[in-house]
């Protein structure tokens, strides 16, 4: 019978930063490029903010000093000029404009002021007289900018000896020029960080992702049963004492599995000298098999000789299997062969060995129990099944007799009563007894095998010697589970009269 169990699986919760995503598939080196280039990137776009903005500032005061120095150049040479040709001072404003745009940029804008004369680069017309009263204007106030003509300009001035001047620049052109420059510093920081980041991918990759997913694959193998494997040990000394953790964890378990398998062994060869082995019963032919789930099992049958020269037949399932379940099996046995030294019924003896099973056994521990008496003499078999799957009894003429269940396991309660139940065995009969673990065989889509199919196959194979019988219906087991192992131990007895074999 299977057992199960189920405990809850807890892990510890592993906190990262709050701002680095979180998802399981994530590569460590993807979350140590996000941990070290997202603090760069933004401390890298607070410098280039604060570097554009000292730049815009300084790139300014620079034009502002420039053009305070060619105000004065144009100051010292209009002096020069005749005070009464108002002509030639705007030829020549307009020559130094023209040179200024071809040397720095355009949009260069020139004012010259000389009494009531006013004097402004470029045509003249009532457009030109506003620009240059709003720039006399923002500049006899100090202003340090102005929107002149739609565009934002810069400018700078002297007066003197009568005589002012006045040059101003597009601020869109200085702009221009200071992001040209940051762009070009960018351009070179982000092919660096580019650089860095694929060093560091590959450093973090040789150092620590390949050394991780190298001991994560031997782990998952650890995992699967293969004990001993040992993982590289790594340049690095946190994966170096992971790998030794790992390799010792390894080591450990290798050495316990071969422990278990040694005790488990020994307890296997224990068990198998607990089961019948080349066993003649008088007027009867019997073929028995025993398939374990685990190293040992929790199935048990017997065939006993007993003291007035009948037999006892028994074939039982303990709840579970393993270990737990095989001991119980075991003192089966001695409680079976203890009682059949007092008694010869079938009756008589599951009653003693109930009561000493439900007072040695804890509460959920029981038994399944199919067990006759078997008379050579007069080839009557007298049995009671205790909770056990239905025996079957096959005749040519009759067909099948189920030999059902009518009383409740053994171990459960100390108080029950067994009723016998008896049969005649005819030569051509053909009995298949078993465990659970045979009819309830999955095939690899989840379908059981079946009390039906079980059937089938004796009624195919009834007139065929016992061995064949036998071996057809464990074929058939064995072909209909496929690769999947046994879920349950299978045990198997068909036995017929002697004659027939």
């Amino acid at each position: 019978m299977p057992e199960t169990h189920s405990s809850p699986v807890t892990s510890p919760r592993l906190w990262s930063f709050a701002w680095l995503p979180r998802a399981r598939s994530q590569p460590i080196s993807i979350r140590l490029l996000l941990a070290v280039n997202v603090p760069l990137g933004i401390a890298l776009a607070t410098l280039l903010t604060w570097e554009y903005r000292r730049e815009m500032a300084e790139a300014l005061s620079d034009a502002r000093t420039s053009l305070r120095e060619g105000a004065i150049g144009i100051h010292e040479a209009v002096a020069h000029l005749d005070r009464h040709s108002t002509e030639a001072t705007h030829t020549f404003v307009n020559e130094v404009c023209l040179k200024m745009e071809a040397i720095h940029s355009a949009n260069h804008r020139i004012v010259v002021t000389r009494g009531p004369q006013t004097i402004y680069s470029g045509e003249s017309g009532p457009a030109a007289a506003q620009s240059a009263a709003a720039l006399t204007q923002a500049f006899s106030t100090a202003q340090p900018r102005l929107l002149l003509e739609g565009n934002l300009v810069v400018f700078d001035g002297v007066v003197d000896r009568g005589i002012g001047v006045i040059v101003s620049e597009d601020v869109q052109h200085i702009q221009s020029v200071v992001r040209q420059k940051l762009t070009l510093q960018l351009g070179m920081l982000a092919f660096l960080g580019v650089v860095a980041a694929a060093i560091v991918n590959v450093v973090v990759w040789r150092v620590v992702s390949r050394p991780l997913r190298h001991m994560a694959r031997t782990v998952d193998v650890i995992a699967r049963g293969q004990f001993g494997v040992q993982v590289e040990t790594s340049h690095s000394r946190e994966l170096t004492e992971l790998a030794t953790s790992v390799n010792l964890m390894s080591r450990a378990l290798d050495a316990t599995e071969n422990q278990r398998r040694r005790v488990m062994e020994s307890a296997r060869v224990i068990q198998e000298h607990l089961l019948p082995q080349e066993v003649r019963i008088p007027g009867l032919a019997v073929c028995h098999d025993y398939q374990p789930a685990d190293d040992i099992g929790g199935d048990y049958y017997d065939l006993l000789p007993l003291a007035n020269g009948s037999w006892l037949l028994v074939v039982a399932d303990v709840v579970g299997h393993g270990v737990p379940a095989a001991m119980a099996a075991a003192l089966l046995k001695a409680l079976l062969l203890c009682a059949s030294d007092h008694s010869h019924a079938p009756e008589d003896i599951l009653q003693q060995v109930n009561r000493r099973f439900v007072s040695l056994l804890p509460v959920g521990r029981f038994v399944t129990v199919l067990v006759a008496i078997w008379h050579p003499e007069t080839r009557q078999l007298v049995y009671v099944n205790a909770g056990h799957p239905p025996g079957l009894a096959w005749n040519p003429q009759s067909g099948f007799r189920e030999l059902a269940s009518t009383a409740m396991p053994v171990g459960i309660l100390d108080d029950v009563v067994y009723q016998p139940q008896e049969l005649r065995l005819a030569t051509d009969d053909r009995m298949v007894w078993f465990t659970d673990g045979l009819i309830e065989a999955f095939s690899p889509t989840g379908e059981m095998f079946g009390m039906e199919r079980l059937r089938q196959l004796i009624i195919e194979h009834a007139t065929f010697p016992l061995e064949q019988l036998q071996s057809a219906i464990l074929t058939a087991v064995r072909a209909f589970a496929g690769d999947k192992p046994l879920a349950d131990d299978l045990t198997l007895l068909v036995f017929g009269s002697d004659v027939a074999r």
